[in-house]
């Protein structure tokens, strides 16, 4: 290039070329800030999305919550569940809110921060109050109350000096190098000196809600993920019979499917399955369950379940299920406990409301005796013929006792 040049310029390049270093004109750092000059310069520039414009709502303390606080009285006017206060957000697109549980609930001012009505087009994602202050109930850890820091500032004097519910800073688990707060024990406010530990999968719950981008185990990730394969399993099988669920003749089939799977989730663990007074069942719907009880108890693969049952001596049970000589099964026998006492005074009471509406008061009496003649210590029995009795006419109070039939288990 510089045999193309003038002398003198040829010699004053090379003179230049000296001064920045470059012992020759093919050196690579030559290249390189040739390259840089040439080089466009790029600007970058934050875009910001700014919520919409919309008037902040006016604070207000839940109704009945500093009562609740104080004495421990559950509010008339629940708490709202704090899944379904997504119900305006851009969540409630993909996923069904109201099927998630509802131990936790939030109050008013904590859900509502401005004063427009937002969703389906206007979502409230911008405006949704960040998980900050919970209050737990002493007498039952598995129920947590969100609230807002207006609702403690106005109640704190109320919260310091209660001995029903404790107040606790949280905030979610953003970060994985951060430590996981779902113990809810990093600062606790309360008149109790002694708190009852959160159950593991309400604090789950917990952390679902409140945006926690981080499982603290792969115990809570598995429990997060399994309650919703069988959700969905579960749904399928809904949304398959629709509103023929419950009355097609084919009901019993599709529920005791839908069970069946549940139990049979190898990560189930254990589990207790409850079912109360099956006496009374409609007769075929029982002799179905007692059947399907018997075959389940029965199976090998299901001896993590545990089956706790409570029933009226039935005609129908099935060997397997009253069999006490098995060393899975126990049968507790409450016959010989004398209920009569409190049905007589339960028939007393009922007595006095007849007695208002008799004319002959001497009847009322009668039909006292009759009752606690033929009772035969069952409270549903006298409970269901009272029932009757105070919607019919007097004279008719006598033959409905007598064609009561004797016993609970010929009513249904």
């Amino acid at each position: 290039m510089i045999s193309h040049m003038e002398p003198h310029a040829a010699t004053a390049f090379e003179s230049r070329c000296v001064d920045f270093g470059l012992s020759e004109l093919g050196d690579s750092s030559f290249n390189e800030e040739q390259e840089r000059g040439l080089s466009p310069e790029l600007e970058q520039e934050r875009q910001v999305m700014r919520p919409l414009q919309a008037e902040p709502a006016e604070h207000q303390i839940h109704p009945g919550l500093e009562e609740f606080i104080l004495n421990g009285v559950y509010p008339k006017d629940s708490f709202q569940p704090a899944f379904m206060s997504l119900a305006t957000t851009s969540a409630a697109q993909y996923l069904d809110v109201s099927e998630f549980p509802r131990n936790i609930v939030v109050t008013r001012d904590f859900v509502n921060t401005v004063s427009k009505v937002l969703g389906h087009v206007d979502f409230s994602d911008p405006f949704q109050k960040p998980v900050q202050w919970i209050l737990s109930v002493q007498r039952n850890p598995s129920i947590l109350i969100i609230v807002s820091p207006y609702d403690v500032q106005q109640l704190l004097t109320a919260i310091e000096q209660s001995e029903h519910i404790i107040l606790h800073l949280f905030s979610p688990r953003i970060n994985v190098g951060y430590k996981s707060l779902d113990s809810l024990d990093l600062y606790n406010i309360s008149g109790i000196s002694i708190c009852r530990k959160v159950p593991r999968h309400i604090a789950s719950l917990l952390c679902q809600f409140s945006g926690q981008l981080h499982f603290p185990s792969f115990e809570d990730y598995a429990s997060v993920r399994l309650n919703r394969s069988r959700l969905e399993a579960c749904q399928k099988e809904y949304y398959h019979s629709a509103n023929r669920l419950l009355s097609d003749k084919n009901a019993f089939t599709t529920l005791r499917g839908m069970f069946r799977k549940i139990l049979d989730d190898r990560t189930l663990g254990r589990a207790i399955v409850v079912i109360d007074a099956m006496d009374e069942c409609e007769e075929t719907s029982r002799e179905l369950l007692v059947s399907f009880i018997d075959e389940a108890s029965s199976a090998e693969e299901l001896s993590n379940i545990k089956w706790h049952i409570s029933s009226r001596p039935l005609s129908e049970m099935s060997g397997s299920v009253q069999d006490i000589t098995s060393s899975t099964h126990s049968l507790l026998k409450l016959d010989g406990h004398d209920m009569s006492p409190s049905i007589n005074r339960y028939i007393d009471l009922k007595m006095v409301q007849l007695r208002q509406k008799a004319h002959k008061k001497s009847r009322v009496d009668e039909i006292a005796d009759k009752l606690r003649a033929q009772a035969s210590n069952t409270y549903v029995w006298v409970a269901l013929v009272c029932k009757e009795l105070l919607h019919a006419h007097e004279f008719t109070w006598t033959e409905i006792v007598k064609k009561s039939p004797k016993g609970f288990g010929s009513i249904l």
